[in-house]
């Protein structure tokens, strides 16, 4: 599939956010939510939806959460508790 060089620069730099995320978090997912947290994380979850505006690389550090899949599944369906807990603006 084509993509254009926007889109590839963007891709790369959200690489490159997301790497960093994770080096600060030691892999370790922040939510940590009793019951369900599996403990390692694999998503970079925007606090901002992008559907709400949010850029595809966040912008800042409190844009963006490293969860486990876990985690952000939950969050995504329950979003009264996730924004208690900051995670959704």
């Amino acid at each position: 599939r084509r993509v254009s060089k926007k889109r590839r620069s963007a891709l790369q730099d959200y690489a490159l956010a997301r790497g960093e995320a994770f080096a600060a978090a030691n892999g370790l997912c922040v939510a940590k939510i009793e019951g369900v947290c599996t403990g390692a994380a694999q998503d970079l979850h925007h606090v901002r939806p992008r559907g709400r505006g949010a850029p595809l690389v966040p912008e800042k550090d409190e844009d963006a959460a490293i969860l486990c899949r876990a985690c952000h599944s939950h969050l995504h369906s329950h979003s009264r508790a996730a924004r208690s807990l900051g995670l959704l603006k």
